[in-house]
């Protein structure tokens, strides 16, 4: 969460991408929404999702 927060301290990003594997998703999401809602409540804008990687072996 720490370094979802930093992206949204971050004047330079604007958005963040978060690929995980599909097992880790879940919790991810998780983390993500309440980094989100940390920034919003600090007055940034949420920036950080998370997608499902599907590597192509």
């Amino acid at each position: 969460m720490t370094i979802m927060l930093s992206y949204a301290y971050a004047e330079h990003v604007h958005g963040v991408v978060y690929w995980a594997w599909p097992d880790l998703v879940d919790l991810l999401q998780g983390i993500a929404e309440e980094a989100n809602q940390t920034a919003e409540a600090a007055g940034m804008r949420p920036c950080v999702i998370v997608r499902p990687w599907q590597p192509r072996l």
